[in-house]
Order: C-alpha cells, then sequence, then structure tokens
C-alpha cells in the first residue's frame, strides 16, 4: 500500500490483511473474533472479515494519503511501529537474522588495503535488502507493474530494482574513496530466497555480452563487449529504467542530464550521476557465488519464471565465466508459495551434485546441496521459541477421533519424523490451543472438535441428514525450537568461500580465491553433539537421514522448523504428488531452463 500509486483492494489483499489481523498481538478494533473460517474457504471473501479487513485497508490508505509530503523512510518507520506489529513468525519485521547477514558481518571488506604483486587492493562490502515481501498488486506484465517492491522489493521488478539499487551502491563507494579507474572489480555475492534470484538475475545480467579475457589471475575475468560499461546489460542503451513511475539512472552513465519522456519542461526527470566523478572498470571477475535456495516468487502466481528473469549461470557461456557457485537447498520445505530453483540444466534429485566444469584448482566450479530443514533453517531467519502448527480442519461424524486419522497421523511422522511419538492430546477449544505459543506443555498432536451450523445439509454414514457437522483441528506443537542449525548451514558455506576441498579443510585455496571472511567464532556449535554430527555428515556429502537416521531424528525434532501451515495464504503447503496418507505434498522445484521436478 505505502510503494503503489493506486492499491486495490482485490481477494488477494484481502487474505494478505486477515491473516495479519489473525496474527496481531494487539486486539483490535475491527475484527470479527468468533469466525471460524480460514483463510482456504472462498466464503472468507464474502464474511465479515473481509469486510473487517476493508476497514484497515482504508485506514492504511488514509495514513498514506496524510502523510503524502513525508519521506518514504519516514512512512515506513511509522506503518512498521504504529501498525504492524505483530507475532507472526513469517512478519519480515520480527525475523531472527539471515545467514547472509551473519556472512555479511565476517566479511572484511571496509576499505582494507593489502599489497598483493604490488598493486594496490580495496575491499568493500554492501548489503542490498532482499525482495521478499509477498506482493498482492504485482502484474505479470512489465508494462503494467505496480511495483509494490521498489521499497519492499517484490514480484519481478522487485529483483531487478534491487540490482539496480547493487549498482548505484557499488558506484556510490567508489566514488567515495576516490577510485574512478580499476583494472579489475572482484565480486563475491551471496544471497539467500528471493535474494538468491536477485544475486543470480545480477550475475548473469552483467555477463551477458562479455569476452574472456586471456593470460589474466583468474580463468573467468571478463570485459564487456563493444566498450559498453559493465552495469550496460541491466540499464540499456538509454542509460536508465524505468519502473513504475520511477527512473533509476545507470550510475556509470554522467553524460547524461536529464530525459524528458513527455517532451514537457514540467515533466524533466534529472539524472542525480550528471557530472559525477567518471568511473572506468576494464575487467570484471565474480570470484565466488553463495546463494541459499533460491525462491523467484511468494505468492499470488505461482508459475515458470525462467523466461522472466535471467538466472541460468548455462546461458552465454557464463558457466566459464564464473570462479566458483555454491547452492544451499532446503530438503523440508513443503509450501505451495516456496517455488524453488536448482542451478543446474538437468533435473537434479541429488543430494549433492557438482559439475564437470572445473576450477584452476581441479574443484568443481558449480556445487549444489539438499541439506535438512525447511527454506529459513537452510538460509537463516528463524528466532528461538515454541513451534504451533495448523494441520487441517477435517470433517468427522462424532466427537470421537476416526480411526483412519489416527492412522494417517502415526503414518505421516514416521516418514517424516516431526514428532518423537505421536501421542494426540485433546483440547476442548482454539483458545486452550493458543495458551500453547506462552505456555509450554509437552510436545504431540493435539485437537479440538467444534461442531459447525452448515446451510447446507449433510448426510452421514448412516443415513441420516443435519445442518450440524463436527470439525477436528488438528495441530503439532513443539516447545522451544532452536535456531542454532543455521549456524551449521552457515558454516557449510564459510567453508566453501574460503577452502579449496571443504571436505577436509586441507589445502586453501589460492590467495586471490579466497574469500576474506573472518573468524568464526562467535557462531560455534562445537559444544552440541548433534550440530556437530549433523555438520561432519554434510561435510562428507552425506545423507544424513538414510546414513544416520537417529541425528537425523534429534535434528529435526530439536532444530527444524515445520514452515508449511494450512489456514495461512501465504505459507499454505504444497498439494504435489501427495500421497493417501500425507497432509500435504511436495515442493516444486524447476531446473535453471525451467523443468518442473519434485524430489521424493
Amino acid at each position: 500500500i505505502l510503494s503503489t500509486d493506486n492499491p486495490e483492494f482485490t481477494n488477494e489483499t484481502k487474505k494478505i490483511i486477515i491473516n495479519q489481523m489473525n496474527n496481531a498481538s494487539k486486539k483490535l478494533r475491527y475484527f470479527d473474533n468468533k469466525s471460524n473460517l480460514s483463510l482456504s474457504d472462498d466464503e472468507i471473501l464474502n464474511s465479515k472479515k473481509a469486510k473487517d479487513a476493508k476497514k484497515v485497508f482504508e485506514y492504511l490508505l488514509d495514513v498514506k494519503n496524510s502523510k503524502k509530503d513525508a519521506k518514504e523512510k519516514t512512512i515506513s518507520e511509522y506503518i512498521i511501529e504504529k501498525i504492524l506489529p505483530d507475532d507472526d513468525k513469517e512478519s519480515s519485521f520480527t525475523n531472527g537474522e539471515t545467514n547472509v547477514s551473519r556472512l555479511y558481518e565476517l566479511y572484511d571488506g571496509d576499505d582494507v588495503k593489502k599489497n598483493v604483486d604490488n598493486l594496490p587492493n580495496t575491499r568493500f562490502k554492501l548489503y542490498e535488502s532482499g525482495s521478499g515481501t509477498f506482493n498482492p498488486f504485482i502484474q505479470k506484465d512489465y508494462e503494467d507493474d505496480s511495483v509494490w517492491g521498489l521499497g519492499l522489493g517484490t514480484g519481478e521488478s522487485g529483483v531487478i530494482a534491487h540490482c539496480l539499487y547493487s549498482c548505484i551502491k557499488i558506484a556510490e563507494q567508489l566514488r567515495k574513496a576516490s577510485i574512478t579507474h580499476m583494472d579489475e572489480l572482484v565480486l563475491d555475492v551471496f544471497g539467500f530466497s528471493r535474494g538468491s534470484t536477485s544475486a543470480r538475475h545480477f550475475i548473469c545480467t552483467l555477463l551477458k555480452n562479455t569476452t574472456l579475457l586471456k593470460n589474466t589471475k583468474r580463468d573467468y575475468t571478463v570485459r564487456p563487449k563493444n566498450n559498453k560499461d559493465i552495469f550496460y546489460e541491466l540499464f540499456g542503451s538509454n542509460g536508465y529504467v524505468r519502473i513504475g513511475n520511477k527512473t533509476i539512472f545507470n550510475p556509470l552513465r554522467t553524460d547524461i542530464e536529464y530525459i524528458n519522456p513527455h517532451n514537457s519542461d514540467y515533466n524533466k526527470v534529472y539524472n542525480p550521476f550528471y557530472k559525477e566523478k567518471e568511473l572506468i572498470v576494464d575487467s570484471i571477475s565474480f570470484r565466488f557465488v553463495g546463494i541459499y535456495d533460491t525462491v523467484t516468487h511468494y505468492g499470488v502466481i505461482q508459475s515458470n519464471d525462467s523466461d522472466d528473469l535471467n538466472i541460468n549461470f548455462f546461458e552465454n557461456d557464463n558457466n566459464k565465466k564464473v570462479g566458483h557457485v555454491v547452492h544451499l537447498m532446503a530438503d523440508d520445505e513443503f509450501r505451495y508459495n516456496f517455488e524453488a530453483y536448482s542451478i543446474f540444466l538437468d533435473i537434479n534429485k541429488h543430494y549433492y551434485k557438482d559439475s564437470t566444469e572445473k576450477r584452476k584448482d581441479g574443484g568443481p566450479r558449480f556445487e549444489e546441496f539438499y541439506v535438512p530443514g525447511a527454506h529459513a533453517d537452510v538460509g537463516g531467519g528463524y528466532n528461538e521459541e515454541n513451534e504451533l502448527v495448523y494441520l487441517g480442519d477435517f470433517i468427522i461424524e462424532n466427537k470421537k477421533i476416526p480411526e483412519y486419522l489416527e492412522k494417517n497421523i502415526e503414518k505421516w511422522n514416521n516418514k517424516y519424523n516431526w514428532l518423537k511419538n505421536n501421542e494426540l492430546i485433546q483440547k476442548d477449544s482454539k483458545k486452550d490451543i493458543d495458551k500453547l505459543k506462552e505456555k509450554p506443555e509437552k510436545e504431540g498432536f493435539y485437537y479440538y472438535i467444534k461442531n459447525v451450523y452448515n446451510l447446507n445439509q449433510r448426510e452421514d454414514i448412516w443415513g441420516n441428514s443435519s445442518n450440524w457437522q463436527y470439525h477436528l483441528h488438528l495441530y503439532m506443537y513443539r516447545p522451544k525450537v532452536s535456531n542454532k542449525y543455521e549456524h551449521v548451514t552457515m558454516k557449510l558455506m564459510y567453508d566453501k568461500a574460503i577452502y579449496k576441498d571443504s571436505k577436509t579443510q586441507s589445502n586453501k585455496k589460492d590467495e586471490f580465491e579466497v574469500v576474506p571472511l573472518g573468524s568464526f567464532n562467535k557462531y560455534t556449535f562445537a559444544e552440541d553433539e548433534i550440530l556437530t554430527k549433523t555438520y561432519k555428515a554434510l561435510k562428507k556429502h552425506e545423507v544424513l537421514k538414510t546414513q544416520d537416521n537417529e541425528t537425523y531424528k534429534k535434528l529435526k525434532d530439536n532444530y527444524l522448523h515445520h514452515s508449511s501451515q494450512f489456514g495461512n495464504f501465504v505459507n499454505k503447503p504444497s498439494n504435489e504428488k501427495k500421497t493417501s496418507f500425507e497432509l500435504y505434498g511436495k515442493r516444486v522445484i524447476y531446473s535453471t531452463d525451467g523443468k518442473e521436478f519434485t524430489r521424493s
């Protein structure tokens, strides 16, 4: 709403606002607390909850319009502090730190200078926020894109916008340091989730029309063709990009004073980089690319994005133009809205896969792991807290849980090892179950049964008709799920960045190839037996759940999160390849050129 010129109150918008209202930590003035409709019920779109959501939507519009003259940052802070505080574990405002953020802190890039071959090397680092907030207003057609994501970053334009902002930040840092001519710009790029999409799009686009250089320190250093600047492919020949109502100029185009898209003296758009210091970059090298669980979009339209985004490392000989690419993917992610993209052209169902393309030192140029954990277990972002997951609403014949459902829960849990046992615990109401969030009890499958009146009669198995139906609402509860497994997946990436062989940690890379990361001591897990065993197994590319099932069960019960949840619009589970006893299906994954598959 903040970043969109004329946001509409669509069905998707209704559901997002209702979800926020459902999870609000403070009682809301406008809200139907008595309704038992879930976000998966179509009736909710015409319910009192939807009318309540419209009042909230209109209030947010009023806030936006009343602060039109304020800076966008001021409005953002007001909305975050005054309107959006909630206890939704998926909220961007309450999430924990990601592994990309942690690696950024360890990266030694604060203008550090040293002499290598008597040449001055200067290092910088920049952090570009990810484009991960769900966007209800985004359109598939770029020309109709309302750009919810320029500030918050969603949809295709969100990815592109964040790539453009990264170019601007690079140029700003170089100018601030009075660096105007570089023989080589070396980049280490990290990303998670949609940030991984942005990283891939940024790299593959900049490499699109480049030529490999010979007789250089690295065998992947490139130069743009036809004397173009290094950001040319992102900004185009005009030197700027229009996204929605915003114009973003190429920071290297200091020759453009303004553009006049409507041929009017009142509509000139001035270039902030006009007559700035000229920056000349002779060559560019993408040394290390460390990405976590590439997700291209959240929400409304789930589809193959390979045609819309430039994320294929195997086009335009890009596979020869990067030093080392490592991709860690989540093996325990099941959400519909979190379709993932492999880095490989062929369908990759292996737990570990590397490429035939090799680095100078003999190691693989491309590596991909499926490691235990949900999306944010692998990339980071969870807080340590009790986990209460809604597993669904089941219509039953009487006040007793049916035998078939008991057996399905047992089969499902035995297959996926979420809980140590299959104990079913009945509560009187949803209110009693919600108390588990604050007042810990033993782990288990909790449920309550409610008799609900329906307008349409239903016939039971004995032929009796009634307007009343028993609904069983099922939850899975675990007290205090730790977030420390994130440090294991962080360490796997850390090792790959600084070592030639991460299995043995011997034979460090050539000095030119080592990513300058500081000490890992702050995140050590050496005293945790489960995490240490897990780390050692994953280092050796072992499949933990088949080669050390006991450690895997302990890891899953204590550290791995269950991200999918029924009745939650954004986090609803996938139904792909769902078996008869399973509560939901498999995550959809795409090869880098768009071939769809699932893993068992």
